[in-house]
């Protein structure tokens, strides 16, 4: 197979895929000697591994399809192969028979030895290695874990390992990569929503109650959830701007903001809460995500960076405005539910590798209409309700 040096962002990489199918016939006889079954067809699985990112957004995302893939092949068993941070958005998903949060969550998709062997005895029929871009590390593990089917893209190598091959489709948001991916699989149109799925239940209800009890948030007044930090933190806006943001949606709308982060993001919360001169409420890491996900679905908007947030709020509907990562496709990382707004949807920054000096080159008229805009164009909300 004939691999396109222009799929390839870096050249070491290029190589790596040449070389793969140079010795494409000693791979598939790896393969096959570490397979613990044959080759099959899809209507004869019975026990699937789903491989991916382990990032909470990129995990949710991906729910968009799982359903459509267990109707298709309902003999099959499907496992879902996250790390602990992103387990709790796979909780109670009827499509899966069971989720292991077997990746190390603090960064590359590494697994224990001991967590590898528990995957090798489960002896799975197929993998399902979703991943666009780095397939090729879920195709490796695959291989070690002796799964005889094994479901990939091959643009840029491995083609050999891989049973049953994914075609590249054009340039799309990325949950629609994966509704493609599911559609060629299993032979479905894929016209589907895109909306992830988040099965919240009556613990998730109940912690929301608590907080909003326990912080004495008004009832009769909107909620807004304002997130900093995360993963594309340096790419977002300053703490001064979100002050001010935060501050004019007070005075303008009477709307109250919750100022959500991580732990370690506590100091500095406290010092835009204070700099925005009005009343907010601070959440350090101290709501889980499903207890998170369900506060969020009580606000009536969600301004956020491009990280897990935004994924939540698509799954529980909450009108979000959002900016996605500049340094990233902008149609990959760009809106893909009618609910969100990409802030960011005329800028590209293409081949940009640093980030800019302090602000983003957004103006913050442009961001105080676009709030405004959504908070107007949403049906009247009664605010939170403390009752359990």
């Amino acid at each position: 197979m004939m691999i396109d040096k222009a799929n390839f962002g870096r050249i070491h990489l290029f190589y790596l895929g040449c070389l793969a199918e140079t010795i494409a016939p000693c791979l598939r006889l790896v393969g096959r000697l570490r397979s613990q079954g044959v080759v099959t067809e899809p209507n004869k699985w019975c026990k699937g591994l789903i491989l991916g990112s382990h990032h909470l957004g990129d995990v949710l995302w991906r729910t968009n399809s799982l359903d459509v893939l267990k109707q298709h092949y309902p003999a099959c068993e499907w496992y879902y192969l996250c790390s602990t941070y992103s387990e709790p958005v796979l909780r109670r998903n009827p499509a899966l028979r069971q989720i292991l949060p077997f990746y190390n969550p603090s960064g590359r998709r590494r697994i224990s030895f001991a967590n590898c062997r528990i995957l090798h005895r489960m002896r799975f029929d197929v993998a399902l290695c979703t991943e666009k871009y780095q397939y090729h590390q879920d195709v490796l593990l695959s291989v070690r874990l002796g799964i005889p089917n094994i479901v990939a893209y091959t643009y840029k190598g491995f083609s050999k390992l891989v049973t049953n091959p994914i075609p590249l489709s054009a340039r799309k948001p990325y949950p629609a990569y994966f509704r493609d991916y599911v559609a060629h699989l299993t032979g479905a149109q894929p016209s589907w929503s895109l909306m992830p799925k988040l099965y919240l239940d009556e613990i998730a209800h109940n912690e929301a109650v608590d907080f909003i009890c326990r912080k004495k948030i008004q009832e009769n007044l909107p909620l807004m959830a304002v997130f900093v930090g995360f993963r594309t933190r340096q790419w977002f806006f300053s703490s001064r701007q979100i002050a001010r943001i935060i501050r004019m949606m007070y005075h303008n709308y009477g709307i109250q903001v919750v100022l959500c982060g991580i732990k370690a993001d506590e100091a500095e919360l406290m010092a835009i809460a204070q700099d925005s001169q009005v009343p907010v409420v601070i959440t350090a890491g101290d709501l889980s995500i499903r207890g998170l996900a369900s506060l969020m679905k009580r606000c009536s908007l969600v301004f956020c960076p491009d990280s897990g947030p935004r994924h939540i709020a698509n799954a529980v509907g909450t009108p979000l405005v959002f900016v996605r990562n500049l340094f990233s496709d902008p149609v990959e990382t760009g809106s893909y539910c009618s609910n969100e707004l990409d802030l960011a949807a005329g800028l590209d920054f293409d081949g940009l590798r640093k980030p800019p000096s302090e602000d983003l080159p957004l103006s913050m008229s442009a961001v105080e209409e676009a709030l405004s805009t959504e908070i107007n164009s949403r049906p009247e909300t009664t605010g939170t309700n403390c009752q359990k």
